[in-house]
This record gives structure tokens, sequence and C-alpha cells, in this order.
């Protein structure tokens, strides 16, 4: 009795954690789709303030990644 009412709660448990994965990758779907949407079809580049240039900008520091000379 016991090993049952655990094996049903493991289940469960599993369960909500696939659909709260599963909405989590809907959002950032949405989110992505959004930013595609608004016409950004560079998001890596990100506007310098001071001089007014354009910069690349990497997510991973990788060694033979460098940034754009513009």
């Amino acid at each position: 009795m016991v090993s049952c009412t655990l094996l049903l709660l493991s289940f469960s448990i599993s369960i909500s954690l696939f659909f709260f994965f599963f909405y989590l990758d809907v959002i950032a779907i949405a989110v992505i789709a959004h930013v595609v949407e608004e016409g950004n079809d560079e998001p890596w580049r990100v506007s310098d303030r001071k001089n007014k240039k354009c910069r690349a900008y990497s997510f991973h520091r990788s060694p033979w990644f460098h940034p754009r000379k513009t």
C-alpha cells in the first residue's frame, strides 16, 4: 500500500516537472519569435552609446571569437 502511494506520488511529480519544462520551452520560443518579429535580425549586436557604433557581442567568451572592429 505504501509503495503504491510512493509510486503514484513520484509519477505525479515527474508529470508536473515535464509540463513545467515544456511550458518554459514554449515561453522561450514565444520570446524568440517576438524578437524576430520586431525586425532585430542581428540580436548579437548591441549599440554602443558612447560613440554611436555597433559592436559585436558574444554570449560565450571563446578564445577563437573576437569582436568585430567597426
